[in-house]
């Protein structure tokens, strides 16, 4: 949790020309930290009894209904019905602002961050037990919703609820110990009841007293702005905007990136980074990851590990084992620095394995490395179009033997072309030309064409049929165009060439 904000803060420091939209994501990830220290330091201090709480006296309706406005725009563009109710117009108690602002938000930022597009959050006051009075606050969303297992542990310290739907954003587990810890401290009691795929609701319940007193003093809804923003950063809607962004086409030739990170701030800093050496799509979890990757074939992933729906391991599991994106090497991009983590990274086929945080030139090295292997890899292939009797026996190569298969199956079909070879191999036809060009650094005409004419030369050097039927076999149906394009290739007409070759 500390590795990611330091990992932007580090990387943007580097560069001495950051400009103002580089050193607000300095600020902003400096903010985050140090939401988290306080976090722990206020543990540590309820823990030890030393945290004192601030008590001032005002309307707490008003208060809490101003706190739940600064969510209103985030809820809007994440498209959330955000809905603020109150059972009472007007409720005057003793409370302390900063702490009941870090219930609200804890809870709030968890309503949002668990909620998808089109959901629901409702936050509700209400007086109950006439007696005693006490403030009911009821946070309730229509999100993912926590598994019946998770919830017994949901307020233990640095507790993550394991249901990978719910990894959105980071976690550390901080959040609602230290809310549940700030509730007893104002002697009130907090509790939450769930159901998956429905959504959750947390109840708040504080005791109301407004016995008058010296030491108290106005509330004056005064919000440290400072302290707000790391709850309010608006880091969905950047991930909303990043989904939708297009490939970089402004150099066709660069090799293609696609970037599986839900982390707005890394993925601008990795842009930053590679923009002008890879065309670079991005994707915002590893769902999307993985249809993007199968759709598009890039050259190269990298990947977070800690991701919402389906995580870094997924990805690298599952595109390794898919005919399509076998090839593609795969950099998982962690804060997990754990030798058991790498190993797991590992297990799933990852080509490498990079912890938070890194240095720029770290990350540089190892993706020229592994488009280094890449290129031994299109020379490997290459030499075997030259020889097309020969079957490769390792599980990696199980793609190029049924290209080879399906062209030689075509080949005196001089209406196969690239459709045709798509749908025999049930691919789209980018999704071959991507793939062709991955394994070999051709396009799929020019592999085809190359297959055709060493058959060519084959049959001219082990055979007496005549040219004519040679040029049939392979494909083409006008003898004189065969020569042609045999000659543009080898340099030799295709009866020279078998001259010479008799001759020896």
């Amino acid at each position: 949790e500390f590795r990611t904000p330091l990992t932007v803060i580090k990387g943007v420091n580097e560069n001495s020309d950051a400009l103002e939209k580089e050193k607000s994501l300095i600020r902003r990830n400096s903010n985050n930290l140090l939401q988290l220290i306080n976090h722990l330091l206020d543990l540590s201090k309820l823990e030890s009894r030393k945290l004192k709480l601030n008590l001032s006296q005002g309307d707490i309706v008003k208060y809490i209904e101003y706190l739940t406005a600064s969510f209103f725009s985030m809820a809007v563009e994440k498209k959330i019905q955000l809905e603020f109710q109150s059972e009472v117009e007007e409720l005057t108690m003793n409370f302390d602002e900063l702490r009941t602002q870090q219930i609200i938000y804890n809870l709030l930022s968890n309503a949002l961050k668990f909620t998808p597009e089109g959901g629901s959050i409702k936050i509700n006051l209400a007086v109950e037990n006439e007696e005693l009075q006490k403030l009911r606050i009821t946070i309730q969303d229509s999100g993912h919703g926590i598994p019946k297992q998770d919830i017994p542990h949901l307020f233990d310290h640095f507790y993550q609820v394991s249901n990978s739907v719910t990894k959105i954003g980071e976690g550390t587990g901080i959040g609602l110990s230290l809310t549940k810890e700030l509730v007893e401290l104002m002697e009130g009691e907090i509790r939450v009841t769930s159901t998956l795929n429905q959504g959750s609701a947390f109840v708040v319940v504080l005791p109301i007293r407004s016995t008058l007193s010296d030491e108290l003093i106005p509330s004056n809804f005064d919000i440290d702005k400072e302290a707000v923003l790391p709850y309010i950063s608006n880091k969905t809607t950047q991930n909303n905007r990043l989904i939708s962004q297009e490939l970089n086409t402004a150099d066709e030739n660069l090799p293609i990136l696609l970037l599986i990170e839900d982390n707005a701030d890394i993925v601008t800093y990795i842009c930053s980074i590679l923009e002008e050496k890879y065309q670079i799509v991005i994707s915002i979890n590893g769902e999307i990851g993985i249809e993007k990757a199968i759709e598009i074939i890039p050259d190269i992933i990298i990947s977070d590990v800690m991701m919402p729906i389906k995580d870094g391991y997924e990805v690298c599991k599952t595109l390794k084992q898919h005919e399509n994106t076998d090839h593609i090497p795969i950099i998982l991009l962690t804060a997990k620095a754990n030798v058991s983590d790498r190993l797991e990274g590992l297990k799933y086929g990852a080509d490498a394995y990079i912890n938070k945080p890194f240095l720029k030139e770290e990350l540089l090295i190892r993706l020229d490395q592994l488009l280094l292997v890449r290129t031994k890899i299109q020379e490997k292939y290459s030499k075997q179009i030259i020889a097309p009797q020969e079957v490769l026996t390792d599980e990696k190569d199980a793609f190029f033997n049924k290209l080879k298969e399906v062209i030689i199956t075509n080949m005196s079909n001089h209406l196969f072309g690239v459709p045709e070879m798509a749908n025999a191999l049930f691919m789209s036809q980018p999704q071959v030309y991507r793939k062709s060009k991955a394994l070999l650094d051709k396009t799929p005409t020019a592999v085809i064409n190359m297959m055709r004419l060493n058959k060519a030369k084959e049959l001219l050097i082990n055979t007496t049929d005549s040219i004519s039927e040679i040029a049939a076999i392979v494909g083409y149906k006008d003898a004189n165009y065969f020569s042609r394009v045999f000659q543009n290739k080898f340099r030799s007409s295709p009866s020279v060439f078998r001259n010479r070759q008799t001759s020896n």
